[in-house]
């Protein structure tokens, strides 16, 4: 073996897929790192010390080299964070793949988000748990609603007890959040708001949440495929003035109101183009619900409520879903103004038309 080649192994470890040469005596390693390791900069992975600085100064050793992007590795750990972590573009945040083998623990925290992309994007975080946020576990937002956040991926994530959501995005282009699971958010555990393309939620989980599970507004052509919604106080998944959503291989169980709800009124429209209020080209295909609407009032259904107004108008269909529990209660409510002519959802179950 090449002599060079030997010594830069030595002392490397690996996280989330990445090669790090460590350092001794506590000093960021120089030069042929292939990372930036948080405790090189002092974080603490015993959780006493507050770790906020070291995880600041790691990132901006990362992406100090003219934008061409950094990564920053955390071993395992549980490190205190006391404030938000902003994250740049092409920053590459990785935990060790398990997300509870490094924990980043924010309940110290009494105002902000805990990780908040800042950039245009292109952030990777991946194999994390981010606890106790003040407010929103991931933020990906911007105060411009002509500027969005494009390419940003978040997997093998485990986010709890946050004070809002457990993931906001607002204005992102072509995310992806895979196995991606949010726990006991005061608020929702996935929330899109502003305006969104090309997103893709594979295999992701909204859990006990105060309010819906999934909550998507303005979201054009994206997939959810194989996730879960279970035990929110309000729907499992919830969509408003969106465009040729897929959702597949999806279930939900023991929501308070419906498993799935659609809404189109001029209030979801809010500073939109007119036809922007109206929800088209929704396909639900293998749909699994369990002890849907949990409240059991009959103005909602146990897998499906479509609530129209304004003249606005909910096109799609749902294929092959199967309800069960929740007896007694409708499978499908239509609610709403002139819902004969306004709402064209099909539901099918095998080959019967339910709705």
């Amino acid at each position: 073996m090449n002599p060079m080649r030997r010594n830069m192994l030595i002392g490397a470890s690996v996280a989330g897929g990445a090669l790090l040469v460590g350092s001794a005596g506590g000093t960021p390693a120089q030069g042929v790192a292939y990372g930036h390791n948080v405790t090189d900069y002092g974080a603490d992975p015993t959780g006493v010390g507050d770790s906020t600085l070291a995880f600041q100064n790691a990132i901006a050793a990362a992406t100090g080299n003219g934008g061409h992007g950094g990564l920053v590795l955390v071993p395992p750990g549980h490190y205190r964070l006391n404030s938000t972590i902003d994250l740049p573009s092409y920053l590459s945040l990785l935990g060790p793949g398990t997300p509870h083998s490094a924990i980043l623990d924010f309940s110290g925290q009494t105002s902000g988000s805990a990780l908040r992309v800042t950039g245009f994007g292109h952030v990777r975080v991946a194999g994390l748990a981010i606890m106790g946020a003040a407010a929103h576990g991931i933020e990906v937002t911007s105060d411009n609603p002509q500027s969005y956040k494009n390419f940003c991926q978040f997997s093998d994530l485990y986010v709890f007890e946050s004070g809002v959501d457990g993931f906001h995005l607002s204005n992102t282009y072509m995310t992806t959040l895979e196995r991606c699971w949010v726990k006991n958010a005061a608020r929702f555990g996935f929330r899109c708001s502003g305006f969104h393309t090309s997103l893709k939620l594979d295999t992701c989980w909204a859990d006990s949440c105060g309010n819906t599970g999934f909550n998507l507004n303005a979201t054009v052509y994206s997939t959810l495929n194989n996730c879960g919604a279970d035990s929110n106080q309000s729907y499992g998944y919830f969509l408003s003035n969106c465009q040729s959503i897929s959702m597949t291989g999806c279930g939900a169980e023991g929501n308070f109101y419906s498993s799935v709800g659609l809404a189109a009124t001029d209030g979801w429209a809010a500073e939109k183009k007119a036809a922007e209020g109206d929800i088209r080209g929704i396909t639900i295909s293998s749909f699994f619900s369990l002890e849907g609407n949990k409240s059991g009032e009959a103005a909602f259904g146990s897998y499906l409520t479509l609530y129209t107004e304004d003249s606005r108008l909910i096109e799609g269909s749902s294929l092959n879903h199967h309800a069960r529990g929740s007896e007694g209660l409708a499978v499908v409510i239509k609610r709403g103004f002139e819902t004969a002519s306004r709402i064209n959802f099909p539901v099918f179950q095998g080959e019967n038309k339910v709705a």
